[in-house]
């Protein structure tokens, strides 16, 4: 069962795990789901509409998928997610394993774009893709780009207009 939420009232729930762990992006290519814990992300409001910013660096699998995609869903743990889940998505690649397969994940279908949430992780926010930028060296202060970029594999940022929110029970 799905029950429905306005996500800027849950919004709390995705800051928190993004900052306690992550939460998983989920994408799907030619009838794969592969997810990948992220740390970093944005909920906003841009054109009106509700807004997540996704960060995936180029060289991981996921950047690869939502290169050729129109959408990926959010999936954010709640205190009795297994924290192994987080963990294993952070950790292998979907290039080399079917990580859902693998953990045993329970899919369930999306009512809008395509890419399904999991019972395991209930709240559950489908996006569509609507634009990315990738950041560009020139702007980044040097503390950051000494740090965080200093092997030059930077950051791609992912606009995700959110269609539905919902819990999964």
């Amino acid at each position: 069962m799905k029950e429905y939420i306005d996500i800027f009232e849950h919004a709390s729930e995705l800051t928190k795990a993004l900052s306690s762990g992550g939460v998983l992006l989920v994408t799907s290519k030619e009838g794969k789901v592969n997810a990948m814990t992220m740390g970093w992300a944005f909920i906003g409001q841009l054109w009106e509409e509700p807004y997540i910013i996704a960060l995936v660096r180029a060289p991981r699998y996921t950047h690869d998928v939502l290169e050729g995609s129109k959408a990926f869903t959010i999936s954010v743990p709640d205190s009795s997610t297994d924290r192994r889940i987080l963990g294993y998505c952070g950790s292998v690649s979907g290039r080399e394993r079917d990580k859902i397969k693998d953990l045993g994940l329970t899919a369930v279908e999306a009512d809008e774009n395509g890419v399904p949430g999991f019972m395991e992780l209930p709240l559950t926010i489908e996006c569509e893709l609507t634009n990315k930028f990738t950041q560009s060296a020139d702007i980044l202060p040097k503390d950051i780009l000494e740090g965080i970029y200093q092997d030059g594999q930077f950051h791609t940022l992912y606009f995700g207009k959110v269609l539905k929110a919902y819990y999964l029970r």
